[in-house]
């Protein structure tokens, strides 16, 4: 971490549909403070208060002494924002997915092992009632011991989820 203090100095990059849950999460902890957040859309300012906004990362990263940043931009950005925060030692909580290819990827773990801070990736499907079902049948003395598993989640999404924002289901 780069600094003294106690509370957690945080800032988020995108202030889309998901970053509704991440401000609520930031200001129910009782050991941080949202302290900037970014957007290219001015109007998105007025989704918090009391709190620096800029329209530029690379601004905010620089005027900010942050510790933590909550990326939740759209996919085709988060490589390039997270080596930004990571590259100032800034640790990055990142929304799925963890890039847009099995190669940003590797760069993005390559990032973390040879610097400081840390990227970690949310993933909040571990709360479905699917998932919680499976780790139940796990702890199951009856299961036995589990040499391999593999899941998949398939849901359906409406056209309108898609077409309400360009860079869903794209690579740009």
């Amino acid at each position: 971490m780069k600094s003294d203090h106690k509370r957690l100095k945080v800032g988020i990059t995108g202030l889309g549909d998901v970053s509704s849950f991440h401000i609520q999460a930031i200001e129910m902890h009782e050991e941080a403070d949202l302290m900037a957040v970014c957007d290219t859309d001015p109007a998105t300012q007025l989704k918090v208060e009391g709190v620096s906004f800029y329209t530029n990362y690379l601004e905010m990263l620089e005027k900010e002494d942050l510790d933590v940043i909550h990326n939740c931009l759209p996919h085709h950005l988060h490589y390039s924002v997270t080596k930004a925060c990571v590259e100032k030692g800034i640790h990055v909580l990142l929304e799925k997915p963890v890039s847009i290819s099995y190669e940003e990827g590797l760069l993005q773990k390559e990032l973390e092992d040879r610097l400081d801070a840390k990227i970690c990736v949310c993933f909040q499907n571990r709360y479905n009632q699917t998932f919680l079902e499976l780790l139940r049948w796990l702890d199951k003395e009856e299961t036995g011991t589990i040499t391999g598993i593999k899941g998949l989640v398939t849901w359906f999404r409406e056209p309108v989820y898609y077409e309400s924002k360009p860079w869903r289901r794209k690579k740009i």
